[in-house]
């Protein structure tokens, strides 16, 4: 609904030159209030939301920043076990043939007594 200055004049328009004429005040909630200061309201009220929605965002991020990070921190460590472990392996696969050597020497086989 639309409020004129003139009091016996309830439709919007001006009908003598047929442009819009609109007032600065406008009815909401039951109160005549500027269109600036419901403009502010809401624009208020959406930045509140939205700081509200960055800090969540904000903090899920560094969260998830934090496991990224502890995951790294997993995988160097696995891979230094891995390293040790190959080289131990590798250590091991080295005296294999010379016990196999050692136990040929030691106790030949009669393959003829078999």
């Amino acid at each position: 609904m639309f409020i004129t200055t003139k009091k016996t004049e309830s439709y919007p328009y001006n009908t003598a030159n047929q442009n819009p004429t609109f007032t600065p005040w406008t009815q909401h909630d039951g109160k005549i209030s500027d269109p600036l200061v419901i403009i502010r309201e809401m624009f208020s009220s959406f930045s509140n939301e939205q700081e509200s929605r960055f800090k969540n965002l904000q903090a899920s991020i560094e969260v998830m920043s934090n496991k990224y990070d502890e995951f790294l921190s997993k995988i160097a460590n696995l891979d230094k076990e891995r390293q040790s472990d190959k080289l131990i392996i590798q250590k091991l696969e080295d005296k294999l043939p010379l016990n196999k050597q050692e136990n040929k020497l030691l106790f030949p086989l009669d393959r003829e007594s078999v």
